[in-house]
């Protein structure tokens, strides 16, 4: 069984999403990760009610080892005169794509939004192969596209 923790169990979260980090900096960019300034960085974010991060962890094979994790934050658009959740960066880890971790994620993320007052959640989809999946998923999920990015409103 896939769970989420979010910052709030904070030294859980933050050993896990740390974990993440390292292998997500490694894949997408070669070098490793300065974990003094992720920590400082993740330390000040923690503090906004306006920042989210969630990680799963595969209860069932290990309940220490995180699988994959989301990140965002919720936004005033004065334009639209709304409090929106904007989606940010989502990793998977390799091993754990296609068992339903991202669904899982997806799922708490969007639930949470919708819970701080969010009337509307904002996913970013890339014009890679990648980006091309997310976007199939999301409109499966009543998204649709507006500009380079995927709404749903409440």
């Amino acid at each position: 069984m896939i769970t989420c923790s979010s910052a709030h169990d904070y030294e859980h979260f933050v050993d896990g999403a740390l974990v993440l980090w390292k292998i997500w900096a490694q894949e997408e960019h070669g070098h490793d990760l300065d974990e003094d300034a992720w920590r400082e960085l993740m330390a000040m974010q923690i503090q906004s009610d306006m920042f989210f991060q969630v990680v799963a962890w595969d209860e069932d094979e290990d309940p220490r080892r995180p699988v994959g994790m989301v990140e965002g934050y919720l936004v005033y658009d004065p334009s639209a005169r709304k409090l929106v959740g904007h989606g940010d960066h989502a990793y998977v880890l390799p091993e754990y794509r296609g068992r339903g971790v991202f669904r899982v994620l997806f799922d708490f993320v969007l639930d949470a939004g919708f819970q701080l007052g969010s009337d509307e959640v904002c996913l970013p989809v890339g014009i890679d192969e990648q980006g091309q999946i997310l976007q199939q998923m999301y409109e499966k999920e009543g998204f649709v596209v507006r500009g380079h990015f995927m709404r749903r409103s409440r």
